[in-house]
């Protein structure tokens, strides 16, 4: 959110709020002040050295680990052992140092920066500030594999800019519209390859062919970790920046360490012992660094609770019981906030529903795999001796039924928002496994424990699309049995015979309209002022014979029939505390996949490297919307926030079809959705103004900087 975004929710908080924030704002900037001086000159890592919770680990065996994820592990962990990645469309890369780039949107920074270090640490002084290099020197001096190849963890590895870890992070800046993207790093510094590694250790200890002996994998681990923490000092660097990625990579962290112990493997002692104060380190700066607002709160600050959560999960000290009562806490508030009636996510978008609903589906997961031990803990957990963001809960932590595990602590209004999400996301996964992309797409995950893809000539592609891991996920919550998806697994390991009580799904929304009243309106109105479009079924199938789904209060209706996925986008106004930046203009956007016949949502593309790019994918011209000639109804007044000046209204909702309505200045703009047994029938129209074409499709994003 730039500048004019904060000044907007300013002005809708009452004067005695806005004044407490602008005092605490001053106040943050003072102790970060201080902070940054006391680093510049003692160094920034903690000194804290926390244990590791013996009770935190999830038992795997290969037996549990879906035949077609252990394929996949197998490709991608000879490509993660060689340093080799491939991230945001980046293609498989070798992030070395001073390493020739490829560039991006035509533009391609020469190789720069500093040599990698020795592996004596010799060099390290030009990486990190001076007051860090002792401490770093002796993290790095851990790396055990001898012809170990370092990692430049501040490289845009598309683009080859770079950012400096000598820097302290709050002084860098996101280039914008140069080409460069600083999601590359922040993706490549989440740290989600390791939890895989972890699993081929678990395949591995199993004797499965083909893979290396496990020491190999768990020796990798311990490798990369010790380059990165060596290389990206607390609060220094690109990967200091966002409170959100430091906390998706706690949780990476944690989730690899107790994937290890769960099948008695381990890091060496020294090793746990930097892992673990790391993970301090982590914990700590997201509980001073909350991303938190009264009003436009967004998946960041689920994040930085999940994060915080499954770090406190991990360790084992005053500390991690005062991180994990506090997230537990405010995930439960949040997750309601965050979440519609109808269990879709207010931000607008499809894929970031998926983002935090992994954050919410996993951290109750955790939450429900706590024992009375530690629910006791907690109770005697005290508040921080700085105050945090958000105040510090009451306890002990409020408990909806009686259960001796965590799973009392969730309430089953939660669950059923969750299962709601579920059935969203399984509504518009198309046959193809990729989802349609309502909203902006940025790949982003908690954590990536099922890839799908396919082999093509660059090795190995993703499908970043395909969400059915986090719907088996919630299913496996609620109660299902896992159905091949590691998600699910996962969370069934971790929750035993702890039970969760949902409670029943919520109704479907009854069928509701005139389809002949619409049809009136729009014969009435001129021919210049409407439109029909026809597209074949290519069979004849009944109308009622289609399944559908709405989520009136996320603004989406799904009409699907075997491979066949018709979906119409028709949005009310979000809520007012809902944040606006992941919202596209796409209104009335028909997405059509009828084989032959096809219309899709373009995703987003990029953010920050270009911003016409960025623009060009969230306008209306991207989507398939009526729009009267000459009229805007979406100001996208920064990269991240679009202010729409009008919304949709359903008007029919039936067996044969949908339609909807804005209501615009100039007057409506109606779109009807029709189902005959031979084809689909869009019929558009204005009242008052000429109907404008519907733009020439943009080439469809493969998710986010993927064409």
């Amino acid at each position: 959110m730039d500048i004019r975004g904060y000044i907007r929710q300013a002005r809708t908080l009452p004067l005695g709020t806005a004044l407490r924030k602008a005092a605490a704002l001053v106040d943050r900037a003072g102790h970060a002040r201080v902070r940054l001086a006391a680093d510049m000159m003692s160094g920034s890592y903690g000194m804290s050295a926390p244990g590791l919770n013996p009770a935190a680990r999830i038992a795997i065996a290969a037996a549990d680990v879906p035949a077609d994820l252990q394929a996949t592990l197998l490709t991608l962990s000879r490509a993660y052992l060689a340093h080799r990645f491939d991230l945001l469309g980046s293609g498989w890369v070798v992030p070395a140092y001073r390493s020739a780039p490829p560039g991006f949107l035509g533009r391609c920074y020469p190789a720069a920066g500093p040599a990698p270090p020795a592996r004596d640490g010799a060099g390290l002084e030009a990486i990190v500030n001076r007051a860090n290099v002792a401490r770093a020197r002796q993290i790095w001096c851990l790396i055990a594999r001898p012809d170990y190849e370092p990692i430049d963890w501040q490289l845009d590895f598309r683009s080859g800019y770079r950012w400096s870890a000598q820097r302290p992070s709050l002084r860098l800046r996101i280039p914008v519209n140069t080409g460069a993207d600083i999601k590359v790093p922040w993706e490549l510094a989440r740290l989600q390859h390791l939890p895989q590694l972890a699993l081929c250790a678990v395949l591995a200890k199993d004797s499965v062919p083909g893979f290396a002996p496990p020491s190999r994998y768990v020796g990798e681990i311990a490798d990369q970790l010790a380059d990165f923490l060596a290389t990206n000092p607390p609060r220094f660097g690109v990967n200091w920046m966002g409170t959100m990625d430091v906390a998706i990579r706690a949780a990476n962290i944690a989730l690899t360490l107790v994937l290890l112990a769960g099948t008695d493997l381990a890091l060496s002692p020294a090793m746990s012992a930097v892992v673990a104060s790391a993970l301090h380190d982590h914990a700590t700066h997201v509980a001073e660094h909350l991303e938190y607002s009264e009003t436009g709160r967004s998946n960041h600050y689920l994040a930085d609770l999940g994060g915080l959560l499954w770090a406190g999960w991990a360790l084992a000290d005053a500390d991690a019981d005062r991180f994990l009562a506090f997230a537990i806490a405010e995930i439960v508030k949040e997750a309601d906030h965050q979440f519609l009636a109808d269990g879709g996510n207010y931000e607008g978008s499809t894929n970031y529903h998926r983002l935090s609903g992994e954050i919410i589906v996993f951290a109750l997961t955790a939450i429900g795999s706590l024992d009375t031990a530690a629910l006791k803990r907690l109770e005697r957990a005290s508040p921080p001796a700085r105050s945090w963001r958000v105040a510090f809960p009451a306890l002990p932590l409020r408990r909806y039924r009686d259960n001796e595990s965590g799973a009392g602590l969730i309430p089953p209004t939660l669950l059923q928002k969750l299962q709601g999400a579920a059935r969203l996301t399984r509504a518009v996964q198309g046959a193809d496994d990729t989802i349609v992309q309502i909203g902006d797409t940025d790949s982003g995950r908690m954590f990536k424990l099922h890839p799908t893809g396919s082999e093509g000539e660059g090795g190995f592609a993703e499908n970043t699309l395909d969400h059915r891991g986090f719907a088996a996920a919630v299913e496996a919550l609620c109660g299902a049995a896992p159905t091949g998806r590691m998600d699910a697994v996962i969370v069934k390991k971790m929750l035993g015979d702890a039970n969760f009580e949902a409670l029943a799904a919520a109704p479907v929304m009854a069928d509701v309209g005139n389809l002949a009243a619409l049809m009136a309106r729009w014969q009435a109105a001129p021919e210049k002022a409407r439109r029909v479009r026809r597209f074949p079924l290519n069979g004849s199938i009944e109308p009622a014979s289609w399944s559908r789904a709405a989520f009136a209060d996320f603004g989406l209706y799904v009409f699907r029939h075997g491979d066949k996925l018709i979906a119409f986008r028709c949005a009310a106004p979000p809520p007012k505390t809902a944040p606006r930046g992941h919202r596209h203009d796409d209104n009335l956007a028909v997405e059509v996949r009828l084989g032959a016949a096809e219309r899709r949502d373009p995703g987003s593309y990029v953010y920050t490297p270009s911003v016409a790019t960025r623009n060009a994918y969230r306008s209306a011209d991207a989507h398939d919307v009526p729009r009267r000639h000459g009229e805007v109804l979406a100001a996208m007044t920064g990269l991240f926030d679009l202010e729409e000046a009008a919304y949709a209204r359903c008007l029919d909702w039936g067996a044969d079809g949908v339609g909807g309505e804005v209501r615009a200045l100039s007057g409506p703009i109606l779109r009807i959705v029709h189902l005959s047994r031979d084809e689909l029938t869009i019929f558009d129209c204005v009242e008052g103004g000429e109907l404008a074409d519907v733009p020439p499709p943009l080439p469809v994003a493969q998710g986010y900087g993927r064409l």
